[in-house]
């Protein structure tokens, strides 16, 4: 069965000290997935934590794009992306099968994790690109 694997992630000013940007500092939150199956990665910011419109509709449609009918939906037990994971599976007909790591245990979410820290180089890939093409 596909897993799709998922985290928040947030990036501070200084794009190289995402590791210490206090949650909610300066930045909005951006929700990272990850299909086990495709190698697909999706990551878009979205206004907060948890149950919120717009993450809602963009999980639902990130899942529907790969056309599966059932799916494991696999996140740390954190509150805000438990009532995230249950309004997605509440918006699809695709069936959701939510499974959780322990709260702080960042092994056993390990594909969220490494998906964060790619999603993270890109952005610091792009950011020096265009510092770079502007002479900052």
């Amino acid at each position: 069965m596909p897993i799709i694997s998922m985290d928040y992630m947030y990036l501070g000013i200084d794009l190289g000290q995402e590791e210490n940007q206090e949650e909610g500092q300066g930045s909005a939150p951006i929700l990272v997935m990850k299909d086990d199956n495709t190698g697909m990665v999706f990551a878009g910011v979205v206004l907060r934590k948890g149950k919120e419109a717009y993450a809602i509709k963009k999980v639902a449609k990130d899942i529907k794009s790969l056309g599966y009918k059932r799916v494991v939906l696999k996140s740390d037990g954190e509150a805000p992306i438990e009532a995230l994971k249950e309004a997605v599976r509440m918006e699809l007909d695709t069936e959701i099968i939510p499974e959780n790591s322990p709260v702080g245990d960042h092994a056993a979410n390990g594909v969220a994790e490494a998906t964060v820290k790619q999603v993270q180089g890109h952005i610091r890939t792009m950011k020096d690109a265009l510092e770079t093409r502007i002479g900052a």
